[in-house]
């Protein structure tokens, strides 16, 4: 008994020490990086939000990353996506999913590229809200192009990976072959 309780406790021990930790780093990148360029803060490997999600703090991260939204007035739709992206790996699968909404691109921007963006998100979405058919159904879209951007295969290989994990976590499903 007392060795089930030594265990217990240094578990709870860690996963208090993670938040703490994750708490701390969240501070200290809202202090540092929230005023960053967006290059800096969206798509350098070890700054801005990134920093907080290659230490696993991803709830901390998509925070961090809404803030940064709403002072800089970001509309981009890809610094949109990478909070449903965040909050879909944190098992927020409901606020990834209304993020992910919001990183569709209107009609006309979507007629000028050949990346199935819009399908790729939908799909996604699909994985968030437990649709395998609308999954799949977008996956197909992403498929048909994949030889028209660079990006759709890319997006495809990912779309795959949640198909094959269906009903598992984004975090389990997106980091797994």
């Amino acid at each position: 008994m007392l060795k089930i309780t030594i265990i217990t406790l240094s578990i709870l021990f860690s996963v208090s020490c993670y938040g703490i930790e994750c708490e701390s780093e969240f501070q200290k990148h809202l202090k540092n990086d929230i005023n960053l360029n967006h290059d800096k803060f969206d798509q350098t490997e070890y700054s801005g939000f990134r920093a907080l999600g290659n230490k696993g703090c991803y709830k901390e991260a998509a925070d961090l990353v809404e803030l940064y939204i709403n002072k800089h007035n970001s509309k981009g739709l890809t610094i949109r996506w990478h909070v449903a992206q965040l909050r879909a790996l944190s098992g927020d699968n409901k606020k990834a999913a209304k993020n992910g909404r919001l990183s569709l691109a209107d009609s006309a921007t979507s007629s000028k590229t050949s990346l199935r963006w819009n399908d790729y998100v939908l799909a996604s979405i699909g994985f968030f809200e437990g649709n395998k058919d609308v999954l799949i159904r977008h996956r197909n879209m992403v498929a048909k192009g994949k030889d028209e951007h660079f990006g759709n295969e890319l997006n495809l290989k990912m779309l795959d990976k949640l198909i094959k994990h269906f009903g598992k976590s984004y975090k389990y499903a997106s980091n797994t072959e």
